[in-house]
């Protein structure tokens, strides 16, 4: 149990940062879904599919992390996850739309393994921020912002609510990634300790990010937002060309000049 507590005090700020990551992803898509529904006011099978998917990313977020903090390895746990993927997969059958449940629990578990216990905390971040993606593209889609774009507006894709969750995914996935690292220096503290001097609870030594680290991310944060939001539009078309058009007049006007001047020449 002691080592479990050793392991828990120096896995916090992680499981602290990668679970606020993860209330953050789903919140938007929760948001993006309800303000696009007429409100709150929506209907109560819109709030229990909403609950659900709530609670089944809350649920194997934590039993991810209780893997994790075990100190089971990574292929074990990869093994379980195809075995429980496929289980939930085939319970469709039988449980319906239930099973979709069960997927994002599952998948929620291995984010919230990869997060605590392995070196794929890249991976481990790609569950949530898919969350706050997903928000913003259903916010997109509901308030006719592709429409806009194609209609010659390239940056009224951008809204507030698209670059809230947007900002705030990329913003914590970062410290999460800190935070990450940060466990990593304290393992190899620990491991670089000498054999003999043995290291109780209350002298676990926690590495953490700098002062002013934070700050540091968010300003990074928004500098590559902004230039993201700036540039990306131009990166598309917006209107249909007409190149094919007017090519199609020019071919067969020079094809009919052509045709007079041979006619000329003969």
């Amino acid at each position: 149990m002691s080592g479990f507590r050793a392991t828990l005090r120096r896995s916090w700020p992680v499981l602290v940062s990668y679970g606020v990551f993860s209330v953050w992803g789903v919140m938007c898509l929760v948001m993006s879904l309800v303000l696009t529904r007429g409100g709150f006011g929506v209907s109560p099978g819109d709030l229990g599919v909403l609950a659900g998917v709530f609670a089944a990313t809350l649920a194997g977020h934590i039993g991810g992390n209780l893997l994790g903090l075990s100190g089971l390895r990574l292929m074990p746990v990869v093994v379980l996850f195809f075995a429980l993927f496929i289980g939930a997969t085939v319970s469709g059958v039988a449980l319906g739309a239930i099973a979709l449940f069960l997927v994002i629990a599952v998948f929620s578990a291995l984010g919230g393994y990869l997060g605590v216990a392995s070196r794929l905390d890249v991976v481990a971040a790609w569950y949530p921020l898919s969350f706050c993606i997903g928000g913003a593209i259903v916010w997109m889609n509901r308030h006719g912002a592709v429409e806009t774009f194609h209609g010659g507006s390239k940056h009224a894709v951008w809204d507030g609510f698209t670059m809230i969750c947007l900002t705030g995914g990329v913003f914590l996935m970062l410290v999460f990634l800190a935070t990450r690292h940060s466990l990593g220096l304290t393992v190899w503290q620990e491991v670089a300790r000498p054999r003999g001097l043995a290291v109780q609870d209350d002298t676990v030594a926690v590495a953490r990010p700098g002062r002013g680290s934070f700050a540091v991310l968010f300003v990074f944060t928004l500098a590559v937002l902004g230039a993201t939001a700036l540039i990306s539009p131009y990166l598309f078309r917006t209107r249909e060309p007409h190149g094919e058009h007017d090519g199609s007049g020019g071919s067969s006007s020079g094809g009919s000049s052509g045709q007079g001047a041979s006619a000329q020449g003969a």
